[in-house]
């Protein structure tokens, strides 16, 4: 989860805004989410794999959420 928030992050600052034409985001739902994605794999690990999914392509991104194993 925390690799998908990154990357999801990361997109989200190349696109310039949140830009969903069709829904407002909802930030506590994210924020929530990150929340217990820190808390299964504390600070450290959680920000480890964060800052290491932005720097994921939009390909390698794609690739990992569509991965059979999850990996």
């Amino acid at each position: 989860m925390s690799t998908l928030l990154g990357a999801a992050r990361s997109l989200r600052e190349t696109a310039g805004a949140d830009v969903y034409g069709y829904y407002l985001p909802d930030e506590s739902l994210r924020e929530r989410a990150a929340a217990r994605a820190r808390a299964s794999l504390g600070g450290r690990r959680y920000a480890d794999a964060v800052a290491a999914s932005r720097a994921m392509t939009l390909e390698e991104i794609t690739e990992y959420a569509t991965a059979p194993d999850g990996r």
